[in-house]
């Protein structure tokens, strides 16, 4: 599930097609579903730019859709060797596009020169920018979210006692950060947030 970031129009997948709404009429505008280029498996993951709709899942590449069309645009082959968890989107850099993976595989991608970076992290499973362009990553195994900088080379802090994360939002002011576990809802302010190194 993932909204433009106009906020006008939500998508969401059904098998390894997209359905894409009008969020304020709730109308279908769109189905994005190329037989020839599109997914051959259930579809895991979604993210908007102001240009393209990505879309990644069990077949492990990432696919381009134009927005304005819903025309195929291109499809980048990525390095994992398991399903797409998740994906997003840079809010300050429209060509940069992370993804996880169950492989331990985080990558990131430019997605207009195919530029690659990746680091081998285990169990991360979600990954989440917040408005700063910092970066949050979970990890299932130690019940922690990992915060880092942009090009995830700098780790900036750990956030502990997170059991059981289901998602994580980041508030458009960049003063909070919501999780859900399986404990219930938890707020972290970032004003708490230091580097450690």
């Amino acid at each position: 599930l993932a909204f433009s970031k106009d906020s006008s129009k939500v998508a969401a997948t059904h098998g390894n097609a997209i359905h894409m709404w009008n969020a304020c009429t709730g109308q279908l505008v769109r189905i994005f579903d190329d037989r020839i280029h599109g997914h051959h498996h259930e579809v895991n993951a979604l993210a908007f730019n102001s240009q393209y709709l990505a879309s990644a899942g069990e077949d492990a590449i990432i696919i381009l859709w134009d927005i304005r069309t819903g025309n195929w645009s291109r499809t980048i082959d990525t390095p994992h060797e398991q399903p797409i968890e998740t994906l997003a989107f840079s809010p300050s850099d429209e060509t940069i596009l992370v993804t996880t993976s169950s492989d331990d595989k985080i990558c990131r991608y430019n997605i207009e020169t195919v530029n690659l970076q990746y680091r081998t992290q285990p169990n991360v499973y979600i990954v989440q920018y917040a408005p700063d362009n910092t970066v949050f990553m979970s990890n299932i195994d130690e019940h922690k979210i990992d915060v880092w900088n942009a090009d995830m080379r700098e780790h900036i802090t750990t956030i502990l006692n997170m059991t059981g994360v289901s998602s994580i939002a980041c508030a458009p002011n960049n003063l909070y950060v919501a999780v859900s576990t399986i404990d219930g809802v938890h707020l972290c302010a970032t004003s708490h947030f230091e580097s450690s190194t």
